[in-house]
């Protein structure tokens, strides 16, 4: 798949060092290290102001510049990769979604160069393998949603009822696990829903054993909750005891490291989305995001916002990013083995954000807004594969599906395929899954959710939670 990587590297005490990594353009090898020495402060301007000095920084690299020349020539998605290895994590404080060339104005904005950011190390597979199951001829996508950001629920569970309907509408199996801090809530959801999709849970503790619930195995986990970021990022989840005792300071505080523990390691885990505030914020001086923590193997993908953000505008990237996501597992769906660029699942999400907060008309209406750059996308690499598999989750058929893809169409190497698909190519095929997805068990699924009745709903009184 075509696209533009640039790698940010450190040596030892030496200054920060960019190159041009990955190029579609045919020619010479790249060569060229140009130094970074950016600070935030030259990019604390408006939108086109800031992006524009940024792209004039990487253009200062030769290699870059002359990349740039030839994929903006261009009409087709060549995505652009800013990817930093270790000790080159303070390049990930930049707004790099602002990035503006004069011909072709926001690069995340435009329909063939998003921009997306990526962690480079030498103990990460160079293409990442997941799962996608197809049933009765349909994609099956597995949401577990956390909502944990108090009476801030509401929103984000019509953005979610509306994205089952949509997924009917266009013939995706979307399934939905809800797991809620707030009892009423839970009450609340099930009966609109009609069915039992939404658990409340009382501590962390009761959270992390719903989310380990190996009934229920999990494309994407999706985290509303709030969110700090700077010198040490956490995550704040109010629970059910957090309502009864009605302080905000009895929210519950969640690190990187302890949510990454937490994190089921399957194969069919695609995503993390922590629609919370500044979990993408890496401005704190040699410090690395909330977001970026997560990213390994057991989080190819994660997306996060790199400031506060309105629960209103939290929802509108919800239901576009969701949209994005039944995109692509269509197309997956129907091509078998994929690989799957995850740079642009944005671009539906940010044209909402910008609509919402719409200031003039015409290509100006970005550049007097920012709320549409905060949503980032953070990938592990940018080689994604998706493999199909129909009927219940199967290693073994995965592994003969992506081995004659990687022969038919050389989309994949078989020695870099995960030890428990490699193992399984020449088998005959009697493994046996350790666990089995069960069968319409406390999951909303696109036909079955019901509207609301009619009647209209009291609305609850707000218990002092904060929007983020």
């Amino acid at each position: 798949m075509s696209r533009v990587a640039i790698r940010f590297e450190r040596f030892s005490n030496a200054p920060c060092t960019f190159r041009l990594h990955q190029t579609p353009q045919v020619g010479s090898e790249p060569t060229i290290f140009e130094p970074f020495p950016l600070t935030q402060a030259q990019v604390q301007g408006p939108p086109r102001t800031s992006g524009e000095t940024l792209f004039t920084s990487l253009e200062n690299n030769d290699d870059v510049s002359k990349a740039f020349d030839f994929v903006l020539a261009q009409e087709t998605l060549v995505p652009v990769y800013l990817e930093m290895a270790k000790g080159a994590e303070s390049v990930d404080a930049f707004p790099w979604e602002y990035l503006f060339s004069n011909t072709q104005r926001f690069l995340a904005l435009s329909k063939f160069w998003p921009i997306a950011r990526s962690l480079y190390s030498a103990s990460l597979p160079n293409v990442t393998f997941r799962e996608l199951t197809i049933r009765a001829g349909q994609p099956q996508i597995r949401i577990l949603a956390v909502f944990g950001a108090g009476n801030d629920w509401r929103l984000e569970w019509e953005a979610f009822r509306d994205l089952l309907k949509k997924a009917e509408e266009e013939g995706c199996d979307l399934r939905l696990r809800i797991l809620v801090g707030h009892a009423s809530a839970s009450r609340e959801i099930n009966h609109e829903a009609g069915a039992r999709i939404a658990w409340p849970f009382t501590n962390l503790d009761e959270l992390w054993t719903l989310l380990r619930d190996e009934t229920f195995l999990p494309n994407v986990i999706h985290f509303l909750c709030h969110g700090t970021g700077g010198k040490d990022p956490v995550m704040h989840c109010a629970t059910i005891l957090d309502h009864e005792t009605g302080t905000k300071e009895r929210f519950d505080v969640i690190a990187p490291s302890e949510l990454l523990r937490q994190i089921p390691r399957t194969r069919f885990l695609w995503m993390i989305v922590l629609n919370c505030c500044e979990l993408a914020d890496a401005t704190a001086e040699s410090q690395q995001s909330f977001a970026r923590g997560l990213l390994g193997n057991e989080a190819p993908v994660v997306i996060a916002h790199r400031a506060p953000i309105e629960v209103t505008d939290a929802a509108e990237v919800t239901r576009g990013l969701y949209e994005s996501i039944l995109n692509k597992a269509n197309v997956a769906a129907e091509d078998g083995a994929r690989e799957v660029d995850w740079a642009d699942v944005l671009a539906l999400a940010r044209d909402r954000l910008i609509s919402k907060h719409r200031k003039g008309t015409g290509p100006q209406t970005a550049e007097s807004t920012v709320q549409w750059s905060l949503p980032v996308v953070y990938v592990t690499s940018p080689g994604f594969v998706m493999l199909t598999n129909h009927g219940d989750p199967d290693p073994a058929g995965s592994a003969r599906a992506a081995t004659n893809s990687a022969m038919q169409g050389e989309l994949l190497d078989v020695d870099q395929l995960p030890d428990e698909y490699r193992k399984q190519v020449d088998d005959s095929g009697s493994y046996v899954p350790s666990v089995a997805l069960t069968e319409d068990v406390g999951v909303a699924t696109s036909g079955e959710v019901q509207r609301a009745a009619e009647a209209p709903r009291e609305d609850e009184e707000d218990e002092g939670f904060a929007a983020c």
